[in-house]
């Protein structure tokens, strides 16, 4: 289990992310939503280790994640922004294989190469793999991001927005692909906007507020007209109308 106690986490002297605790699954998706600067992202970035903890501790399996070196923490997590700005001029398949750093030479070759294709095919950029990733659309590489975050194999994923930048197609096969994995086995947290996302494929949602969990349950119980219209401060019947007809 992934879990957080009693977090607080401060930038420029002011806590974003205050008093935060919860505990995560094995074999769960966790859709953290909430309006703008609520703290989403910046829970992401704290729990792998790009923010420091102002207070509180982050465990995976009883381990204190703080404490880890970087290459073994980086066995455990992987992380997709909420926007990259690295486009590198070399092909897709070779920036994907790079997921594999913090296992230096433990994979076997054959075993290596599966999971690679594997990867590929579960993002829908196989078709790119010689492709330089420079030279790709803001959707296309996304998705090579994403088949990098899960070719690092950790058994903690932590996705940022993962459907910005895709076209309808691509965000069912994306929600597909990460169902797949959540069934086998993985812990993912994923920060999204998009309810129908959240409807279709989460097993748990945090709904974030001011920084702190405002509710957190079922998609079911989160997902309805009062609470949702409550998180984001809009009227409960313009909200009714547009999203919940």
């Amino acid at each position: 289990m992934l879990k957080l106690e009693h977090v607080f986490i401060e930038i420029s002297g002011r806590y974003i992310v205050r008093d935060f605790s919860a505990g995560f699954l094995q074999k769960s998706l966790t859709c953290i939503i909430g309006p703008n600067g609520a703290g989403k992202s910046t829970l992401l970035r704290a729990i792998s280790n790009i923010l420091p903890l102002a207070r509180g501790t982050l465990s995976f399996q009883s381990v204190d994640l703080q404490s880890l070196p970087a290459r073994e923490r980086a066995r455990r997590l992987s992380y997709l922004p909420q926007t990259m700005q690295y486009a590198p001029s070399f092909p897709v398949s070779l920036f994907v294989e790079l997921g594999a750093d913090p296992w230096g030479n433990e994979w076997e070759p054959g075993w290596k190469a599966e999971h690679l294709e594997r990867c590929l095919h579960l993002c829908n950029v196989a078709h790119l793999k010689e492709r330089e990733v420079a030279t790709l659309s803001g959707g296309e590489r996304q998705r090579v991001y994403l088949a990098q975050v899960i070719y690092q194999n950790t058994p903690v994923i932590l996705l940022d927005e993962p459907s910005s930048f895709l076209d309808l197609k691509n965000i069912v096969l994306i929600e597909n692909a990460l169902a797949r994995i959540r069934d086998d086995g993985r812990t993912i947290l994923m920060v999204t906007h998009d309810l129908h996302t959240v409807r279709r494929i989460a097993t748990q949602v945090i709904a974030m507020k001011d920084g702190t969990p405002f509710a957190v349950d079922t998609p079911a119980a989160i997902l309805n007209p009062s609470l949702i219209a409550e998180l984001f401060d809009l009227d409960c019947e313009t909200l009714h109308e547009r999203f919940f007809k």
